[in-house]
C-alpha cells in the first residue's frame, strides 16, 4: 500500500520480498597483541554487525568500505582478504566477488562459514 501511494502515477509497480543474501568471507586479522586478541575479536563483530545495519538499501555491498569497518577498530593493523562470496535468494552456490557485489534483496546477512582468523603482529616474520 505504501509504495502505490508514493509512487508516480501511471507507473507499475511489483513488490517482492526475498530472504537476505549470505555474505561468507576469509580474512586474515594481524592485530596489536597490546591489546587481547578477545577484545579485537569482539569489536571486529560488532563492528562487521553494524556494517550490516547501516548499509544503505541500495542493493551494493563495497568491499573496501567493508573493510574499512574492519580496520578501524582498535587494534587492527592490517587485513589480508582471503576471500569473499554472496548468494542471492535465488543463486545456487556462492559467487565470488572483488570491488563490489549487487544484493539481490537489498541486504545481507553473513553466513555461518565466515573464517575470521586474528594473528599477533609479533608472530610475523
Amino acid at each position: 500500500g505504501y509504495i502505490d501511494a508514493i509512487k508516480f502515477a501511471g507507473v507499475e509497480t511489483d513488490v517482492i520480498s526475498t530472504t537476505e543474501d549470505k555474505i561468507k568471507y576469509d580474512m586474515q586479522i594481524y592485530y596489536d597483541p597490546a591489546i587481547p586478541v578477545t577484545i579485537v575479536r569482539d569489536n571486529i563483530h560488532k563492528s562487521l554487525d553494524a556494517f550490516k545495519t547501516a548499509i544503505g538499501f541500495d542493493s551494493m555491498l563495497y568491499l573496501q568500505k567493508m573493510l574499512d569497518v574492519v580496520m578501524a577498530v582498535p587494534g587492527v593493523i592490517t587485513i589480508s582478504l582471503n576471500s569473499i562470496s554472496r548468494k542471492g535468494a535465488t543463486d545456487a552456490t556462492f559467487i565470488d566477488f572483488n570491488v563490489f557485489s549487487e544484493l539481490a534483496s537489498g541486504y545481507f546477512d553473513y553466513d555461518g562459514d565466515c573464517n575470521l582468523v586474528l594473528t599477533s603482529i609479533k608472530d610475523l616474520r
